[in-house]
């Protein structure tokens, strides 16, 4: 997988993300279903960058993206674990820290994406870009 293609997976956990903050805000009907659309989208863009992980060479480089994976996945669980969407409340201040935790760990993985780009060959060496 190319540090573009990372890109590209990590805009769409942004735009997921995004759109369940908005269902959360405006309480549409039916929006926890619209939660638990969005988190089974978020959990299959969590497995694209897992085989990106699985698939790349052993190398000093990924260490940070490896971090930061691991560090946006145990967010994800916790929060997930914590607020199950029959009983989320959008409003209490454990879960704004909780979705707030999410938020800071999906600027970390695109901050260690940005580390990845300054290699030269933006570290593609495992010869795939197959994601998905």
């Amino acid at each position: 997988m190319l540090t573009a293609d990372l890109r590209q997976v990590i805009g769409e956990m942004r735009e997921t993300v995004q759109t369940a903050n908005a269902a959360l805000l405006q309480r549409p009907d039916r929006w926890r279903n619209e939660i638990v659309v969005m988190r089974l989208q978020l959990a299959k863009l969590l497995g694209c960058l897992g085989k990106f992980v699985a698939a790349a060479p052993a190398s000093p480089e990924l260490v940070n993206f490896r971090r930061a994976l691991s560090h946006l996945r145990g967010t994800v669980a916790e929060l997930q674990a914590n607020w199950p969407a029959v009983s989320l409340d959008p409003d209490a201040p454990e879960f704004k820290r909780a979705a707030q935790r999410v938020g800071l760990s999906l600027e970390a993985i695109q901050k260690a994406v940005v580390e990845l780009e300054r290699f030269p060959d933006g570290f593609d060496r495992s010869g795939s870009s197959e994601t998905r």
